[in-house]
């Protein structure tokens, strides 16, 4: 593509992470935002979704590689583990968070809460609600939903749902 004068965008970037991270090379993956990083792209928020299937070995990763993971980049990387299914590693980086000085947002929080929630975690999303309620966020309206339909098929009682208030 270079040899014939075209250069690689971050659109084509974005295609090959993708696919690398599909066959789980991680190497050659770090390589690309290696070059990408070099190349003085702008990294989205997409390029951080494409990674996060990866695990959290990319999140770990990216310092080394002189990308500096942001709340962003934990939101995704935490809601990429929380649809694995992967709910402990989710919790285990959520307080890395704060180790590494990055503090949680209401998004953090909300995407912690919905899948506790899902998984039947009641008393872990009731202390994740408490805390988040602590910090000044409240719930955004997918988490209010997913409660209201859980109240509705009497997976929670209204006592939970005075918590989100």
């Amino acid at each position: 593509m270079v040899s014939e004068g075209a250069h690689p965008d971050i659109v084509t970037y974005k295609i090959l992470l993708d696919g690398l991270c599909d066959k789980g090379e991680l190497e050659m993956a770090l390589d690309i935002l290696d070059k990408m990083r070099k190349s003085k792209m702008e990294f989205d928020i997409s390029v951080y979704n494409i990674i996060s299937f990866t695990g959290c070995a990319m999140l770990v990763s990216l310092p080394l590689r002189g990308v500096k993971p942001n709340v962003i980049t934990h939101n995704i990387m935490i809601g990429g583990l929380c649809k694995k299914g992967s709910l402990s590693k989710a919790d285990m980086l959520f307080r890395k968070m704060g180790e590494d000085g990055i503090a949680p947002d209401d998004c953090t929080y909300n995407i912690l809460i919905r899948a506790h929630l899902r998984g039947g975690e009641l008393t872990t999303s009731a202390e994740l609600i408490e805390e988040m309620k602590s910090c000044g966020f409240s719930a955004d309206a997918s988490t209010v939903k997913m409660v209201m339909d859980m109240l509705s098929s009497r997976e929670l009682d209204k006592s939970f749902l005075n918590m989100l208030s």
